[in-house]
């Protein structure tokens, strides 16, 4: 698997491991300083604990990576905004940083299950841990094993579709199956300022930024759905 950045290159190898080459003045190569690198180099396995990844991603010059068995998050590099989801936006990091995983615990879901088990219906709802991570030049987006859509970093331009325009240092949820429908987000993309969903239901949607973006001529803070779109999806989310 391969991420291009802002000025520089992620790879992970099919053992799990990362490797990073490229500008490195904001900490994004995960090696532990400030430096350029110029030839494709492993960071050392043990900032991730020795722990194989899933995947990798990268927004603007920063990065991210999803442990293989636990599905735990790890962010490094540019902080601005807060889009490490580091609870703080104060400094840039240079070695990856594990997001606690309680971090992404759905209370909303998990006091359904709790009615539902107490009225005796039947529910799906499971532990989650995050599945895949994108970023957006300032800010970032997760989506967990139960289809709820979180981000953090800059909310300014309604990027991260939370209904509110702030900026926020740890991961805010965005919506699951209460806001996209049954299944929730099924994949979530970004780019500068922007970000599209899919949901499992087939609806594609993003919050509309700007009418460069998204074909609207006013921002709003919340998604939309607009129909009669003619892919397989079958419906867009605005």
């Amino acid at each position: 698997m391969v991420a291009c950045g802002c000025e520089f290159t992620l790879v992970l190898d099919a053992r799990g491991g990362v490797w990073s080459c490229g500008a490195g003045h904001r900490g994004q190569l995960g090696q532990g300083d400030d430096l350029d690198t110029y030839a494709l180099t492993q960071i050392n396995p043990d900032c991730f604990g020795g722990r194989a990844m899933s995947m990798i991603a990268v927004g603007g010059w920063h990065s991210m990576a999803v442990e293989r068995d636990t599905g735990v998050l790890w962010t490094w590099g540019c902080n601005e905004n807060g889009k490490l989801g580091q609870g703080h936006h104060l400094e840039n990091t240079s070695l990856p940083a594990s997001i606690d995983p309680a971090t992404f615990y759905d209370n909303v879901a998990q006091a359904a299950a709790a009615a539902a088990d107490a009225a005796g219906i039947q529910h799906s709802y499971v532990d989650d841990v995050v599945v895949s991570v994108v970023g957006g030049s300032d800010h970032t987006m997760a989506v967990t094993v139960a289809g709820v859509l979180w981000g953090c970093g800059n909310g300014l331009e309604s990027q991260r579709g939370s209904g509110n325009r702030n900026v926020v240092s740890t991961f805010e949820r965005v919506g699951g199956e209460d806001y996209f429908g049954i299944g929730g987000v099924r994949m979530v993309s970004c780019h500068q300022k922007q970000t599209l969903i899919v949901a499992r239901q087939y609806h594609v949607g993003v919050p509309c930024t700007a009418v460069d973006y998204a074909g609207h001529s006013e921002r709003t803070t919340s998604w939309r759905r607009v129909d009669a779109v003619a892919t397989p999806c079958g419906a867009f989310w605005l």
